[in-house]
């Protein structure tokens, strides 16, 4: 055996965790009290950007049980040991204000009976109001003046991924040194000197003993952690890019990004412009159609990596308009749109009844008029702390759009003297729109928030029937066939009608292609 080490979870679900031996020939042992058992839970808390999950996933309790420890190959003495994992905090209920750690590191292996106490680079939670938590961090001591806390606030049920680290040091008994990362920069992954700042601890004593032989998830009552936990994707390694592999899913690609995947791409008939983009692991060149969603970010670069756990989760294709930003004119970039919407439809498998845009503040506003610009592809705007743009008849929305709206409840900005005004014309219009809130100042939405929306969007959209794909595939060869017969002039004039009275639909997709091939030539 040899580090790195990985824990899929690749059991079956429902059984208990305690007992199981991994493909490392690592095994899970009791440490604590008999009771409720960390079980294994069906299904994966996918991390964007880190290679695609497998296996399980395993569910951790506030009760009278015991913690779940794993042995690590070797006790470690020296140097720098990592773990990375993704969890999701399914219920906060009983989780205080002080609250507790999670995991951690520990000094032992094998089974005991108590729960152990000695906790290395601990994950540590608290609900400061009862509806939110926040990270923290203790190198190995539980006095609050040693405790290292994130003032980010986390919702229930958003998957997040964290890097710990312990660094050993031989000066002193109070020398040693962890490290957290709180969902680090994907752009880091694979890194042994990411950029991404992690939370610090380095005062109190070190780890008893010197020495971290396992790692274990906890389960306790008092106060100390959410009622409902759960965990996936477990990594034990030297370095940080030892625990972020970012390999995608071995296939011969036929595009420049593989299945879980994420790169800049050219257009093949623009080679001037580029678009940012990510493939789920869920992506086949032969598999189902997946939703597709654009994004635009104010100051450029669009929002790929903001998007990308959810789009995992999801199966969802993400798309970033890296010249759109607050301080360019729609104008001066309206031809990316168009080159980039043309490349990937010729190039990329996407169910073209789900075609869907967003972007966060002056963002949002472009995403709505995206909308407008391709109003006989896009079914659907997520607009976070956004506004519409004007009301005038020029600027035309079909009334069969569906519109979801984030906003902030802190936001200062003046947005909120927006929502009714943009509400009221929405339903002139005949635009059904879903309206949500999210605690904090002007800012992008937590991932909770994307989700529920999108998949508000995902569930309302009206979707492409059984045969759809086959029938248009069918009426695009009879097109091309005529087309090679000289017949241009029909087949462009059925084409455009097509995709006049055919929007959000594999035909209509299918149409412009023809339209496009037709003018090209």
């Amino acid at each position: 055996m040899a580090l790195p080490d990985y824990e899929p979870f690749n059991y079956s679900a429902g059984i208990n965790l305690i007992g199981n031996t991994n493909a490392n020939g690592l095994f899970w042992t009791a440490a604590g009290p008999s009771g409720t058992q960390v079980t294994v839970a069906s299904g994966n808390l996918n991390v964007f950007g880190l290679s695609p999950s497998t296996g399980n996933s395993i569910r951790i309790n506030a009760a009278t049980g015991p913690s779940a420890r794993m042995g690590t190959e070797f006790t470690v003495t020296s140097g720098t040991f990592f773990y990375s994992f993704a969890f999701r905090v399914a219920d906060l209920t009983g989780l205080s204000t002080t609250g507790g750690y999670v995991a951690g590191f520990n000094n032992s292996r094998g089974t005991q009976s108590g729960t152990p106490t000695v906790v290395g680079t601990q994950l540590l939670l608290r609900a400061p109001n009862g509806s939110s938590f926040n990270i923290g961090l203790s190198k190995a001591s539980t006095s609050a003046a040693d405790m290292v806390w994130s003032s980010q606030a986390f919702a229930t049920n958003e998957s997040l991924f964290v890097v710990g680290s312990y660094t050993f040091n031989s000066a002193t008994s109070s020398d040693d040194v962890a490290k957290l990362w709180i969902n680090p920069d994907p752009a880091d992954f694979g890194s042994t000197n990411p950029v991404s700042t992690p939370l610090v601890a380095s005062t109190g004593a070190d780890i008893s003993a010197n020495q971290i032989a396992s790692i274990v998830f906890f389960q306790r009552t008092g106060g100390v952690q959410p009622l409902l936990t759960f965990a996936d994707e477990l990594r034990l390694g030297r370095t940080f890019a030892d625990v972020t592999p970012t390999n995608a899913i071995a296939q011969n690609c036929t595009y420049p990004v593989c299945p879980g995947g994420r790169a800049i791409v050219q257009c093949l008939e623009f080679p001037n412009k580029a678009y940012d983009i990510y493939l789920p692991p869920q992506y086949s060149d032969t598999g189902p159609p997946l939703p597709i969603l654009y994004t635009f970010h104010p100051n450029g670069g669009g929002m790929v990596a903001n998007f990308g756990g959810v789009a995992t989760d999801l199966g969802m294709i993400v798309v970033g308009i890296r010249e759109s930003s607050n301080a360019v004119d729609w104008n001066d970039f309206i031809d990316v749109i168009y080159a980039v919407t043309r490349d990937i439809h010729r190039r990329v498998r996407f169910d073209p009844s789900a075609e869907l845009t967003t972007g966060w503040s002056g963002g949002g506003y472009e995403a709505y008029m995206h909308s407008q610009i391709l109003r006989q592809e896009i079914s659907g705007v997520y607009a976070m702390c956004s506004w519409l743009p004007h009301y005038d008849s020029t600027y035309r929305y079909p009334s069969n759009l569906l519109v979801t709206r984030a906003n902030a409840l802190a936001d200062n900005t003046g947005l909120n003297n927006d929502w009714a005004p943009d509400g009221a014309f929405m339903d002139q219009l005949g635009i059904q729109h879903y309206d949500t809130w999210f605690p904090g100042p002007h800012a992008i939405a937590p991932d909770t928030n994307k989700f529920d929306c999108l998949s508000w969007l995902l569930a309302h959209h009206a979707a492409a029937g059984t045969n759809d794909e086959a029938a248009a595939a069918a009426q695009a060869a009879s097109w091309r066939s005529a087309l090679t017969n000289g017949q241009a002039q029909r087949v462009f004039t059925e084409a455009f009608n097509t995709v006049l009275t055919n929007s959000r639909s594999f035909l209509e997709n299918q149409a412009q292609l023809i339209v496009d091939a037709v003018m090209t030539n």
